[in-house]
């Protein structure tokens, strides 16, 4: 068998990348997070902890497109990427250059993306947060979106007890979880699907989503039939 090179062996290495990067996820995060519900519930919730586990390995950790569904599709997109550059910023300690490398584009668009932003390389540089800070402040949010889901089946004071924990729970579990910031094409394609996913739920039809996404139609079906989404 001839060995494929050029942009399909590079696209199927990222295949094969992030889906080893799930298993790593599943293989590290679901144990500890079973530990540590057992540890504050006295049991063990199969569905919980892999709810739990299914959004720490979402390449959008920390972000919920839901929250720009009330956008077109243009603005919710600049909107994310703005945010996704400033956690990337303080991952890096505000290192353009290691951003730009990260996210796959040239330095002086990330200059300009910083500087229509307005964000405050500065400010950033002068915090000097630790990446696994920010990374458990992420982790401590998306665990209290999941848990809160649970709270009309799970007792109160265990409830409490949790949330109580939180800031020690997402320590514990960012340990286990790889450090893979994604390039930012990757990251905008996952954004789009999860969008137009969560439009499809409430809009139901093209032309329903085309509206609310400000875009033609044909624009959105050719769009969500490349997602995989029709």
């Amino acid at each position: 068998m001839t060995q494929k090179t050029g942009k399909y062996q590079k696209k199927h290495g990222g295949i094969e990348q992030e889906k080893g990067l799930e298993r790593e996820v599943m293989n590290k995060v679901l144990p500890a997070v079973d530990a540590i519900m057992r540890k504050f519930m006295g049991v063990r919730i199969e569905e919980l902890g892999s709810d739990i586990t299914s959004k720490l390995k979402d390449p959008l950790l920390g972000f919920e497109p839901t929250e720009f569904l009330h956008l077109p599709l243009k603005t919710a997109r600049q909107l994310f990427r703005e945010r996704y550059l400033r956690l990337l910023l303080k991952q890096k300690y505000g290192n353009i250059s290691e951003v730009a490398k990260i996210a796959e584009i040239e330095r002086r668009s990330v200059h300009r993306l910083v500087s229509e932003a307005g964000i405050d390389v500065g400010k950033i540089r002068e915090e000097m947060l630790k990446p696994s800070y920010v990374k458990e402040l992420m982790i401590e949010r998306t665990m209290h979106e999941v848990i809160k889901a649970y709270e009309e089946v799970l007792h109160p004071e265990k409830i409490r007890e949790i949330y109580a924990n939180l800031s020690r729970i997402s320590k514990d579990i960012v340990k286990e979880i790889p450090d893979n910031p994604r390039p930012l094409k990757e990251v905008e394609r996952e954004f789009e699907k999860q969008y137009f996913e969560a439009l499809q739920f409430t809009c139901k039809t093209v032309a329903k989503i085309s509206k609310k996404a400000g875009m033609r139609y044909e624009t959105v079906h050719r769009k969500m039939k490349k997602l995989g989404l029709i």
